[in-house]
């Protein structure tokens, strides 16, 4: 595949500007850059959903057409990885770099290889990462399911516009709000759903998409293109908000791997009129379900609907204590547990202790986590559960079978 980003000797004269004078030149060279590269390069949504297809010319279209420079230039200086000319930038940059390698250092580097040894061979045929009650966590989501071409993130949070993003970095207090907004999640790996919905609403930052580009950013992945739009009642990406659920679709691409990422701001309770328009978005997908420090939402009735949509269409699970409730998994499931567990780890949450998981835990081989996940981040004490419908093991006994000599599986 081609090289999709092509950098002239103008662009990097530009860039070079904004970094040596980035309060006062900001908002200039970022429309000259762009100008310089959006000549001819105004994706249609159509054009973005041709990632998604097999047809693998339809890609290298895109990608070559894409307008990505602007987008990785403010993904970098989001992530403190600009080379800005500034005291408070380069405090910013300094403690930003500081704690992405503490969380890199306590966690995510170390999920790999314990992910290929413990989740990759148990689990196939998926092509989605469903993260409900994620917030703007990609992460995790990369890091646990690589292999995955689709991330659906739902959060509370506003979600943001990159155009309104690049327009706030000309602000004094935007960097300062920025360190503010990521700091849970670099030091506790999740985000806070109360502190978010009031920082991320802040209009010196303006959303939770610049914490995703942060992360990306910090990943190494280049971004391809990025979409505001809603899903509708059919479950389709449209580019009108009005009357849908909102949504932001990010385009990346790292290794010549394409990924989609939904960013969707709903709520997940029963209540939630639009509710259908999110299950109809991702029904159709082979995905798994992805679930961590989200605050035992489902162990209420009001949050019946997700629960039971996960449990009904999930390829598999994965999931820490604050998912869904152990007792729903006694029938048609095989489960494995990882970590440990005896209780949920901060004291507000203790009303949901779950006999049933502790001893389903107790009676099983422990399978360290060697890193730091969820709730249980600091005190080291953390805790996954893999579940696999009935149905997939079943499918997988008749495949094994199919694969050897002499079997009429198919008659």
């Amino acid at each position: 595949m081609k090289n999709f980003v092509t950098i002239s000797l103008g662009i990097l004269t530009c860039f070079f500007c904004l970094c040596n004078n980035p309060s006062d030149n900001l908002t200039e060279t970022l429309e000259k850059i762009s100008a310089n590269n959006n000549d001819n390069n105004k994706e249609s949504l159509e054009d973005n959903n041709k990632l998604s297809d097999n047809n693998e010319n339809s890609k290298e279209e895109v990608l070559e057409n894409s307008d990505s420079e602007i987008y990785n230039n403010i993904a970098k200086l989001i992530a403190g990885l600009g080379n800005v000319d500034s005291p408070d930038y380069k405090q910013y940059a300094l403690e930003i770099d500081r704690a992405w390698n503490n969380l890199l250092d306590s966690s995510l580097n170390k999920i790999s290889s314990w992910t290929e040894n413990y989740i990759s061979k148990n689990i196939a045929g998926y092509n989605t990462v469903f993260y409900p009650f994620g917030g703007p966590d990609i992460s995790y989501a990369l890091t646990f399911f690589p292999n995955a071409s689709q991330y659906i993130l739902v959060g509370l949070e506003p979600l943001g516009d990159f155009e309104k993003i690049k327009e706030c970095l000309n602000y004094p207090k935007v960097y300062a709000a920025l360190k503010e907004a990521s700091t849970s999640y670099l030091e506790k790996g999740y985000f806070i759903t109360s502190e978010m919905c009031t920082q991320l609403a802040n209009n010196d930052i303006r959303g939770g998409l610049n914490l995703i580009l942060l992360q990306l950013a910090r990943l190494g992945y280049d971004i391809v293109s990025i979409t505001n739009g809603g899903i509708d009642e059919n479950g389709s990406f449209v580019l009108s908000n009005k009357g849908n659920i909102d949504c932001i679709q990010i385009i990346c691409k790292k290794d010549d791997f394409i990924k989609n990422i939904y960013y969707i701001r709903t709520d997940l309770e029963n209540s939630n009129k639009k509710f259908d328009n999110l299950i109809n978005f991702v029904k159709d997908s082979n995905f798994i379900t992805f679930i961590k420090s989200a605050s035992y939402a489902m162990h209420n009735r009001s949050f019946s609907k997700i629960r039971s949509f996960i449990l009904e269409n999930s390829e598999y699970i994965l999931q820490d204590d604050t998912g869904i409730p152990f007792y729903f998994f006694r029938l048609d499931w095989n489960c494995k547990a990882f970590g440990v567990y005896s209780e949920p780890t901060l004291p507000i949450f203790h009303s949901y202790k779950q006999q049933s998981l502790k001893k389903f835990f107790d009676d099983n081989e422990y399978i360290e986590i060697p890193f730091k996940i969820g709730y249980g981040f600091r005190q080291g004490r953390p805790n996954l559960l893999l579940a696999t419908p009935i149905r997939k093991n079943v499918e997988k006994q008749i495949d094994a079978l199919k694969n050897k000599k002499n079997c009429n599986c198919d008659k």
